[in-house]
């Protein structure tokens, strides 16, 4: 298993930087940008090009693997059971912005079991990676989670949902709730990347609501490898085949986080 898993991984690293490229060869030029399903919720020509040179890519290695995609309504299982999910631009809105806080994400899950995970950050040059078992690493080095035990003295990363001016359950409570129990939040834009930050110490923890499984499956693993723990709101594990609410931190702060997220929350 270890010789396949390290096949998965150096496609998915392949894939990953070729997209990064893309990226950056777009990145100072004015983009082509529609809407989706609302006026914040944006793609560029970019996200399209960066999906189909990843999908190209996995395909010349792995042509009965399925896909689950952002872009263009790909979603594509297939009967060998292993589905890669994948979000060619996390952090589009920065991206189109020129905002220089966005990736590549690309996870490989058999079952709802995550086996790959791949992120890359391209304008700071940073791959982070994960094969089940085997940890996570930053660019060669391996990584883990902060030591921090205490939520005042955490810096927690979170977003908000594209509907959030129309759905009342739009992380504003809980925003409010957080901010005053620690020492800092971030709004990075990116959960892919939130969820790498936490999983190298840069971030103690991060949570997000109606978060798609492109946006957080690879890095889940990264986190999981380095460490931390990942959980619905429920704490429950994660599907990778749907949306859900995600809590994610290293293991010292987990509890007091969930409590006051589920405190706010009327003790779902």
């Amino acid at each position: 298993m270890t010789e396949q898993l390290d096949l998965f991984l150096s496609v998915a690293k392949k894939a990953a930087t070729e997209a990064g490229k893309i990226q950056m060869e777009y990145f100072d030029k004015e983009k082509e940008i529609s809407t989706k399903s609302t006026e914040t919720d944006i793609v560029t020509q970019v996200d399209l090009l960066c999906q189909e040179a990843i999908i190209k890519s996995i395909k010349q290695e792995f042509p009965d693997h399925g896909f689950l995609a952002e872009e263009d309504d790909v979603d594509v299982i297939n009967e060998s059971g292993y589905v890669w999910v994948i979000d060619p631009v996390d952090g589009t809105v920065n991206y189109a912005n020129g905002i220089p806080m966005f990736c590549v994400s690309i996870g490989l899950r058999k079952g709802n079991e995550m086996l790959v995970g791949v992120v890359f950050s391209p304008v700071l040059n940073e791959l982070f990676w994960a094969a089940k078992g085997q940890g996570a690493y930053l660019n060669g080095k391996k990584i883990s989670v902060s030591k921090t035990s205490k939520l005042i003295n955490s810096v927690i990363g979170t977003g908000f949902a594209y509907d959030k001016d129309t759905n009342p359950d739009n992380n504003t409570k809980e925003f409010c709730a957080v901010t005053k129990r620690i020492r800092g939040v971030r709004r990075l834009g990116s959960a892919a990347i939130d969820l790498v930050y936490v999983a190298c110490g840069k971030l103690e923890g991060y949570w997000e609501m109606s978060i798609k499984p492109w946006d957080i499956a690879a890095g889940v693993l990264i986190l999981e490898e380095a460490g931390g723990i990942a959980t619905d709101f429920s704490a429950e594990g994660l599907q990778f085949a749907k949306k859900t609410n995600i809590i994610a931190t290293n293991k010292g702060i987990y509890e007091e986080l969930f409590k006051i997220l589920k405190q706010v929350r009327g003790g779902e």
